[in-house]
């Protein structure tokens, strides 16, 4: 869901098609302010790739705040439920963490470079990354990956 845009029209779209007592439930990872996905942006803006990538803040659609999606779908389910969670994941380096995240957030960052750009990029990212996510006492480091999830029930 975080790649679909429009929330605010789709998920009472979504709801409405359920059967009366159907449950709409989605998860999404809630972690645009952290640091992974804020080098990734710095990153993007600031290298000889920064007008092949373009407009860093559009590269994926910004979820709205709990309370928004609360919000969204309050006045047309019996019920909503919304939370967050963060995950704290072990990793054993900086390497590990760009790899985490190249699946996924980093990929419309980077597939559209040349493959000598793309590794300028991605060895400039994992620098930040080693930086942010400092190696903790018994030698990994901690990522955290929040997550928001949202369940409503259909009258």
């Amino acid at each position: 869901m975080q790649w679909v845009p429009d929330h605010r029209r789709l998920l009472p779209r979504l709801l409405d098609v359920l059967t009366p007592g159907g449950v709409l439930a989605l998860q999404m990872p809630d972690n645009w302010e952290e640091p992974t996905h804020r080098l990734m942006r710095e990153t993007a803006a600031e290298g000889p790739w920064a007008e092949t990538i373009g407009d860093t803040g559009a590269v994926r659609v910004k979820i709205a705040p709990v309370d928004g999606y609360y919000d969204i779908l309050a006045s047309v389910a019996a019920e909503v439920d919304v939370w967050r969670t963060v995950y704290h994941h072990p990793m054993p380096s900086a390497a590990a963490i760009v790899n985490w995240v190249r699946a996924t957030g980093l990929r419309p960052f980077i597939d559209p470079l040349p493959e000598e750009q793309r590794a300028q990029f991605l060895a400039l990212y994992e620098k930040k990354i080693a930086a942010a996510y400092p190696l903790r006492a018994n030698g990994k480091a901690l990522l955290a990956f929040r997550r928001l999830f949202v369940v409503a029930r259909k009258s």
